[in-house]
């Protein structure tokens, strides 16, 4: 494994799969925090030790020590005493360096990384901690700049020119990495809200027609109710399944079901008919509603007809029969309550369409007059004659040859 590897898979301590992406980036910027920090003090500890400074030399390897062990916190899984770490590790070297140095060496122009730093590395979760080593490094430098008289330089590396124009070029560079580390990071928690959006939107169109959805995310406050003039209704109703699923194990059971429904889901799409809901072993769909169109009755009868063909292809479904009834009339759909909801269909149109499949026979579809006068040029239809419709007395009704 190379050097360029090794550094990744140390910057990347802690980080996994399942972990959000503006958390990861934040564990990551922690590690590259610690091992820019015990490399660089790791240096000056060198220097030290070769100048004579034992005392420095000794201060700093241990600062190096506590830097380095931000990654046992990151990999333990604990990214905010990581982040405590680095930022603690990072305010004491620099009040040690500012006595040493003094204010006239620049070293506490370094103070402005504690003051980025925390928000580079803590989460959201522990922002009041990330406020606080901000708030506390920003008095630090201040303290210094009031009381510079009394730090004068204590140790001589070198010339205090030349230490001046070190640091302000470690400070610079520092801080421009600080701002692209910054900007890394924002970068996640945009791509991290477009992820969540996305997904929300999706979850949303599961529940909803896309335009009721769009109208719902435009006002979310406003109420959705809308009359439609003339829509056709379909409901249908898998004969035989109840006594079926008592001898099912729940899984089977399940799997058949979805299996079936997933092939009317897909009928429904193809034909441009909508969805609005499953109750038990029940289906409802209609057409016309929310995007009106002329030939919504011929939609959903190709829609029935292709229901029924899945129950004779499928072979999971050769123990059962499709009962579908479809009507048409004018209906009103909306969104009614807050939690758990949908869009849903009422009206006395959806009522008869309710009534024509529980009156049906198994594998056939019956209709009403009113679907009836809409398709039957186009497709072949067969009279029942009257039958009793609860509500509504004697009705005329067909039976689609399909």
């Amino acid at each position: 494994m190379g050097i360029g590897a090794r550094l990744g898979n140390l910057i990347g301590t802690g980080v996994t799969a399942e972990m959000p992406a503006l958390d990861a980036k934040m564990v990551r910027a922690t590690n590259i925090l610690a091992l820019a920090g015990a490399a660089t003090i790791g240096v000056w500890a060198v220097l030290a030790a070769a100048t004579g400074e034992y005392v420095n030399a000794a201060e700093n390897a241990l600062a190096a020590v506590f830097f380095a062990s931000t990654l046992a916190f990151s990999r333990a899984g604990r990214p905010i005493a990581a982040a405590t770490v680095v930022m603690a590790t990072l305010q004491l070297q620099l009040v040690w360096a500012v006595y040493l140095f003094g204010h006239d060496s620049g070293a506490p122009m370094f103070y402005a990384f504690s003051i980025f730093g925390p928000y580079l590395v803590f989460p959201a979760v522990a922002r009041a901690r990330a406020h606080g080593f901000a708030a506390l490094a920003a008095l630090l430098w201040i303290g210094s700049a009031v009381f510079q008289d009394h730090l004068p330089q204590r140790m001589v590396m070198m010339d205090v020119q030349t230490q001046q124009v070190v640091n302000v070029v470690f400070v610079t560079v520092g801080l421009l990495f600080c701002a692209a580390a910054y900007a890394w990071v924002i970068d996640a928690g945009v791509e991290a809200l477009a992820r969540e959006r996305a997904r929300a939107d999706a979850l949303l169109l599961n529940v909803l027609p896309p335009s009721i959805a769009d109208r719902l995310k435009a006002a979310p406050d406003e109420p959705i109710a809308d009359r439609f003039d003339e829509v056709t209704v379909l409901f249908a109703d898998l004969v035989g399944f109840t006594p079926l699923s008592a001898t099912l194990p729940a899984r089977d059971m399940v799997e058949l079901l979805n299996d079936l429904f997933s092939a009317f889901d897909a009928i429904c799409d193809e034909h441009g008919a909508e969805k609005i809901k499953t109750i038990g072993d029940g289906y409802m769909a209609i057409c016309g509603a929310p995007n009106p169109r002329a030939d919504h009755a011929l939609v959903m009868a190709r829609v029935a007809i292709a229901m029924q063909e899945v129950m004779r292809t499928r072979p999971a479904a050769q123990r059962l029969e499709l009962r579908i009834g479809l009507n048409t009339g004018g209906a009103v759909g909306a969104i009614v309550g807050r939690s758990r909801f949908h869009w849903d269909l009422w009206g006395d149109p959806v009522n008869i369409a309710a009534r024509m499949e529980s009156t049906g026979e198994p594998g056939r579809i019956q209709i009403t007059e009113a679907t009836w006068r809409q398709i039957h040029d186009t497709i072949p239809c067969t009279p029942r004659g009257p039958i009793d419709v609860k509500g509504k007395g004697s009705m005329e009704t067909w039976f689609i040859d399909a």
